[in-house]
C-alpha cells in the first residue's frame, strides 16, 4: 500500500491509497476531513471519493495519558463499486489486512522512535 501524496496531512487534500502490485493494482482516491494536532492526541479522519472501491471514512487517532498510548482506528464503509459488491467476503479480508498493516507500521515507528 502506498499514499500519494506521502508528507501531506492537511485537512481538505485529496490523496491516492494505491493498492496491490503493477497491473493489479487499485487507485482508491480519499479526502483528508479532519486532522487532530492536540498536546495529547494526534491523528486523522479520511472520506472515500468517486472512484474509491469503498464508500464511508475511516479515522486514525493515537492518545496518551500519563499511564498509557492507545491507537484507535475506526471505520465503517459500505461496497461502492461492482468488484467490490460482488467480492464482498474478501473486501472484508483486505479491510482486515491493511488495518493489520497500519498497526504494523505504528509499532515499527515506535520501535525506532524509542531506540
Amino acid at each position: 500500500m502506498r499514499v500519494f501524496p506521502a508528507s501531506t496531512i492537511v485537512e481538505g487534500e485529496t490523496v491516492l491509497v494505491v493498492l496491490g502490485p503493477g497491473p493489479l493494482e487499485v487507485v482508491a482516491p480519499c479526502r483528508i476531513v479532519y486532522v487532530l494536532d492536540e498536546h495529547d492526541r494526534f491523528g486523522l479522519a479520511y472520506g472515500t471519493l468517486p472512484g474509491h472501491p469503498e464508500c464511508g471514512e475511516e479515522s486514525f487517532v493515537v492518545e496518551r495519558d500519563e499511564h498509557e498510548t492507545t491507537f484507535q482506528v475506526t471505520a465503517f464503509s459500505r461496497p461502492a463499486q461492482f468488484v467490490a459488491r460482488v467480492g464482498g467476503p474478501a473486501a472484508r479480508l483486505v479491510q482486515l489486512r491493511i488495518t493489520r498493516r497500519y498497526l504494523e507500521a505504528l509499532a515499527r515507528y515506535v520501535s525506532d522512535t524509542t531506540d
